[in-house]
């Protein structure tokens, strides 16, 4: 019986930079915070930053969709690797949903606790803070747009649908969640965001094996491409598998 596929058997990573693009194929993922609304859990306007390499789950025919907001060059990854690196796919909140409602109980009970149950009270609420590292809105509006349009960059602009994207997210253990003080500006939150991601040295790296998709803009930049792939650090025999999953965005839209 034929299924229909909604998802892929890789994961995508997508940037508008043709330098960060050849970055990652030559030293790996570079985590960065990103702002994220908590509203479907406090129910209110709440934002926080999460340290995270952001991936989507999407079949190479739809990538054309994503680039448009994204960017035209993309490095798809075998699943496999994802699971090995607990790259984990998002949960798609709304406020008073059972599962953000079965958390706000969890936290509750946490503050309610007493005697020996004090004791382990930080060490739970680091793991509830865990689960929402990878819980998100079902929509609402980036904070990227938000700040344009505080800073009269973009006047009209409408609620997006996040599940669309099929979020997986990487997020190093390491670092840890930023909270939005009540007297910041939302530019002051973005400026301060930017200043932590300067910091990072941690990378999520993988193997030439490990890639199934090389995507890039254009058909007449691939011979650029491949000769900045040959100067990066692989063996001749990566070079050539690697050279041969190369696809243009530009010829997933005119064949898919």
């Amino acid at each position: 019986m034929d299924t229909i596929t909604f998802n892929a058997d890789c994961l995508f990573h997508f940037t508008k930079e043709k330098e960060h693009f050849l970055s990652i194929l030559n030293s790996g993922f570079k985590p960065s915070y990103c702002p994220e609304n908590w509203d479907f859990y406090v129910g209110i306007d709440y934002y926080v930053a999460i340290p995270m390499v952001s991936f989507c789950d999407i079949p190479l025919s739809k990538t054309h969709i994503h680039s448009k907001q994204y960017g035209d060059y993309a490095i798809g990854l075998d699943k496999n690797w994802g699971k090995h690196n607990s790259i984990t796919p998002l949960s798609y909140l709304y406020y008073n949903s059972k599962i953000s409602t079965a958390l706000k109980l969890l936290f509750k009970n946490l503050d309610d606790s007493t005697n020996l149950a004090e004791i382990y009270k930080h060490n739970n609420r680091v793991g509830i803070n865990n689960i929402l590292k990878f819980c998100k809105s079902l929509k609402g509006i980036p904070f990227k747009n938000i700040i344009k349009n505080e800073m009269g960059e973009l006047n009209d602009f409408e609620e997006e649908h996040f599940s669309n994207e099929q979020e997986w997210r990487w997020v190093p253990v390491t670092m840890p969640i930023i909270h939005k003080n009540d007297k910041e500006t939302n530019k002051q939150f973005d400026e301060y965001i930017k200043t932590k991601n300067k910091k990072f040295s941690q990378n999520l790296t993988f193997r030439s094996d490990d890639i199934k998709y090389i995507i890039i803009s254009k058909e007449p930049e691939r011979e650029e491409i491949i000769k900045a792939i040959r100067h990066l650090a692989y063996s001749e025999e990566e070079y050539h598998i690697l050279i041969s999953k190369i696809i243009s965005m530009q010829q997933i839209k005119e064949d898919f």
